[in-house]
């Protein structure tokens, strides 16, 4: 679910930055194929008998019965493993995050190409908006990178504990920072709203209009 929503703000923030266009009309499918999509491959699973006790949690077994051993190895579930998640997860992030660089990059050409204009606040306002939301899918790559390599190494034998613990506590960043970039990105357009209406309040000689209308939406 987090994976998919990654790809549609990516997609979203690619289209908007550097084409121009706003694909808000797509905002229904988003979140459609955000839950239709995950819901299907956590049911592959089930209808293959591979989902149970996985080491410490529940997941797709990569041993039969849950025994470390590579002659308890389960083909099935090993496959499964990186075909619903670590193998389009790796590439997707990967993909993401040079998309993620070079809309941050445009960005910053733009703001520098601009300033002969309007001094480039505009540009300076959507870096703003922006880096929260372009730093999340690259830091999701970097978090999902122990748990990859924990799944590759434990094909051919057994992971060390460190790597089992630096695995497990990267899992669990991937929703504590989703909330933090989202935190982050809301805290940043607050800021710039309450400075933005400062400005409006303290003009000279303010014209006799809605406050509401000079404010970005």
């Amino acid at each position: 679910l987090k994976l998919m929503c990654t790809i549609w703000v990516t997609f979203h923030m690619f289209c908007y930055v550097v084409f121009y266009k706003n694909m808000k009309r797509l905002e229904f499918m988003y979140v459609v194929t955000s839950l239709v999509v995950p819901l299907f491959l956590a049911i592959v699973p089930f209808t293959t008998d591979t989902y149970g006790l996985a080491g410490s949690w529940c997941w797709i077994q990569s041993q039969r019965n849950n025994c470390p051993g590579t002659n308890n190895l389960l083909i099935g579930g090993v496959a499964e493993q990186f075909t619903l998640l670590y193998a389009p997860g790796i590439i997707t992030l990967l993909v993401e995050s040079v998309a993620m660089g070079m809309i941050v990059a445009i960005t910053y050409y733009r703001k520098r190409q601009n300033t002969l204009q309007d001094n480039g606040v505009i540009q300076t306002k959507v870096m703003r908006q922006m880096l929260p939301l372009a730093a999340y899918p690259i830091t999701f790559c970097v978090l999902f990178l122990p748990p990859f390599i924990y799944r590759v190494y434990g094909i051919s034998s057994k992971p060390p504990k460190s790597l089992l613990i630096t695995t497990a506590l990267c899992i669990q960043l991937w929703s504590v920072t989703a909330g933090l970039s989202l935190w982050v990105h809301i805290t940043i357009i607050i800021c710039m709203r309450g400075r933005q209406t400062k400005a409006i309040l303290a003009r000279p000689n303010p014209q006799r209009e809605d406050i509401r209308t000079l404010l970005p939406s």
